[in-house]
């Protein structure tokens, strides 16, 4: 009984670890996050973004690198609140599929951010954790 306590306590605590430290979006998955060159690349495609979070640095503008893989339009909007009236940037709407398109996004303080399509933005939006 007691080999079994302990081994259920070891297999919970190997599991922690495992996954301490990782940014996980809604879906399961990794945050998106910048690369060397300050890109955050994510993808449309069923009228869903790859990732629902995205983690950029604090002080240091970036860019979101979105790929259309819909034939539908899509953009990338960033948001100071989660009620999306407050605007940081825009993206234009573009048609896909497999078109790439660069939204630049200015530096911004650490904290909570949203980003959606503004043409999906029930099934398409996540959140920007910048630090």
């Amino acid at each position: 009984m007691t080999n079994k306590i302990l081994t259920a306590v070891l297999m919970t605590l190997a599991l922690a670890a495992c996954s301490a430290g990782a940014s996980a979006s809604a879906s399961g998955g990794q945050c998106a996050q910048t690369d060397s060159a300050n890109v955050i690349a994510i993808s449309a495609k069923n009228l869903r973004f790859s990732t629902s979070c995205m983690v950029a640095p604090a002080g240091t503008a970036f860019t979101v690198r979105l790929t259309n893989n819909d034939s539908e339009p899509h953009d990338v909007a960033v948001f100071r609140d989660a009620g999306y009236s407050d605007a940081i940037v825009k993206g234009d709407l573009f048609n896909g599929p497999n078109v790439t398109k660069d939204i630049a996004v200015p530096a911004l303080p650490a904290g909570t951010y949203y980003f959606q399509c503004i043409l999906h933005p029930a099934d398409m939006k996540g959140t920007l954790t910048v630090q």
